[in-house]
C-alpha cells in the first residue's frame, strides 16, 4: 500500500471514531519585534485542548514559541488526531517592509515493537500555510493570498511501522514564502508592509493491537521574517554613510 493510500485510509477511519475535543480560542494579544508587530496572534484546535502551541515570546523579528502539549498518541488498535491553528497578522514598522517570511519545526516519532504489526501502524506529521497580503506600499491595494505546505524529512512527514520503525526517531520541517514573488506573480512592484498569515499542523497516530504509535511536536524555531528599508529609507542611510566618509 503507498505511503498516500495509507494516510487516507487512517483519516477516513479517525475521522468515525475520534470524538472533537472543546478547545477554547487563546489571543496572546500583539508582539513587537525590531520592525515588525505581531497583531492579535490567536491558537485555536478543532480536536485537542489548548493551548498547544504555548505562549509565544518575540526574537528580533522573529515569532518564538515552545509546544506544550502538541502531538498524537496511540495504542493497541486506537487512533488519535491532534490539528492546532496559529494566526496573526504582521505589520511592517519605522519604513520597513516584508520580503520573507519562514518558518522551522521539529519533533520525534515511535513506532514499536517491530515485527508485531504492519504498515497500518503509522504516524504523521503534515502542515500548511496560508499567506494573504493586506497591504503594501505605493498605493491602493486588492489582498492576494496563497496557500502552501511545508516539507518535512525524512519520508515526507509519513511513517509507518514496516518502513520507519523506532523509538524516538527525530523529524523536521519547514518552508520559505517570497513575498516580493507573491506580489510579482500578481503583476505588481510595490512591497509588503502587512500580511496576515495561518499555521495548520495536524498530526496523526494510528496503532493496530499489540502496537504503539506516537507522534510529537517538540521544538518550533518559530516564524521569521526578513525585512528591508523601503527605497526612500535606503537612500537616506546611503547618502548618510557616504556622508560620514567624506568627513
Amino acid at each position: 500500500m503507498s505511503r498516500s493510500i495509507l494516510v487516507s485510509s487512517v483519516v477516513a477511519v479517525g475521522l468515525m471514531i475520534v470524538p472533537v475535543a472543546s478547545a477554547v480560542p487563546i489571543s496572546y494579544g500583539n508582539l513587537s519585534g525590531d520592525n515588525v508587530v505581531y497583531q492579535t496572534i490567536t491558537e485555536d484546535s478543532s480536536t485537542d485542548p489548548t493551548p498547544l502551541y504555548g505562549t509565544p515570546g518575540i526574537s528580533g523579528d522573529s515569532l518564538v514559541f515552545s509546544p506544550v502539549s502538541f502531538g498524537a498518541n496511540a495504542g493497541n488498535g486506537t487512533f488519535d488526531i491532534t490539528d492546532g491553528t496559529l494566526t496573526t497578522t504582521i505589520q511592517s514598522l519605522n519604513d520597513y517592509r516584508i520580503e520573507q517570511i519562514q518558518f522551522a519545526e521539529r519533533g520525534d516519532y515511535t513506532l514499536a515493537p517491530a515485527g508485531s504489526g504492519t504498515s497500518a501502524t503509522s504516524a504523521s506529521v503534515a502542515a500548511s500555510l496560508f499567506v494573504r497580503i493586506e497591504a503594501v506600499d505605493g498605493g491602493p491595494w486588492t489582498p492576494i493570498s496563497h496557500d502552501f505546505n511545508l516539507a518535512f524529512n525524512p519520508s515526507d512527514g509519513t511513517y509507518n511501522l514496516i518502513d520507519d520503525p523506532g523509538m524516538a526517531v527525530n523529524w523536521d520541517g519547514g518552508i520559505v514564502v517570497d513575498i516580493d514573488a507573491m506580489i510579482a506573480n500578481a503583476g505588481f512592484t510595490a512591497k509588503a508592509t502587512k500580511v496576515t498569515i495561518t499555521l495548520d499542523n495536524q498530526l496523526l497516530a494510528f496503532s493496530e493491537p499489540g502496537t504503539v504509535a506516537y507522534i510529537k511536536k517538540k521544538q518550533a524555531e518559530g516564524i521569521t521574517i526578513t525585512t528591508i528599508p523601503e527605497p526612500a529609507t535606503l537612500s537616506l542611510l546611503l547618502l548618510g554613510g557616504l556622508f560620514l566618509r567624506r568627513r
